[in-house]
């Protein structure tokens, strides 16, 4: 089973998911996306902590059999 990172749940309003085997894909995805579309250039500690702590098992994987 996977992992997922939604980006609403670090950054209200945004409809991205980000979707890896680990939560070190997760991360380095959801990362690359914020700085494109939320235009990051730096991401802070803290911002890591609360993207690390919001990354969920991907149940959804699992049920489509991904």
């Amino acid at each position: 089973m996977g992992k997922v990172l939604k980006c609403s749940d670090v950054h209200l309003g945004c409809k991205f998911e980000a979707h890896g085997e680990s939560e070190e894909d997760v991360l380095r995805v959801h990362s690359e996306h914020a700085k494109k579309e939320h235009k990051l250039t730096e991401i802070r500690p803290e911002d890591w902590e609360k993207a690390r702590k919001a990354t969920r098992e991907d149940d959804g994987r699992k049920a489509a059999g991904r």
